[in-house]
């Protein structure tokens, strides 16, 4: 099954917003040619980080979850992963290495209760929780979090 990551309205206006302002800013500086060049660069590296990281799909078979991203994929076999449950970030969340809005939440987070986890979504509300065997926990987003929890659980206790 396919679940779209919904993003909320904050991701949208922040996206857009920063790419309005990268593009204001090397309008800016366009007499300056290096100038432009290293304010575009710099400007450049979330953008091209998201294309890697930022939440668009989550593809779950029998055998493996895969989060989806423009560029990237990571599957993660359904026997390393020992529970799915229904999760909430709290406004105690910490980014570690992570964007707080740019193209979704994506990258290392931490709570106090449950401790580093990669958060791949794109609004708060509708999350899973991913617990694997190894210890690593990985959030994700979903329109649809119930059907995705009850999905990945039919087929952890298949095996």
């Amino acid at each position: 099954m396919t679940y779209k990551v919904p993003y909320s309205k904050f991701c949208i206006i922040f996206t857009l917003s920063f790419i309005v302002m990268m593009a204001c800013v090397a309008f800016m500086t366009r007499g300056d040619l290096w100038m432009c060049i290293t304010v575009s660069a710099l400007l450049a590296i979330p953008l091209v980080a998201s294309f890697f990281f930022a939440p668009v799909k989550i593809v779950v078979t029998a055998s493996s979850v895969t989060l989806c991203s423009p560029l990237w994929r990571r599957s993660i076999p359904m026997n390393r992963i020992a529970s799915a449950e229904p999760f909430q970030p709290t406004m105690g969340t910490q980014r570690i290495c992570a964007s707080g809005g740019f193209m979704g939440y994506w990258g290392i987070f931490a709570e106090r209760d449950l401790g580093r986890f990669f958060g791949f979504f794109g609004k708060a509300s509708g999350c899973v929780l991913l617990r694997l065997t190894d210890g690593s926990k990985y959030v994700t987003g979903s329109k649809d979090p119930a059907s995705l929890c009850a999905f990945i659980t039919s087929s952890l206790t298949a095996r």
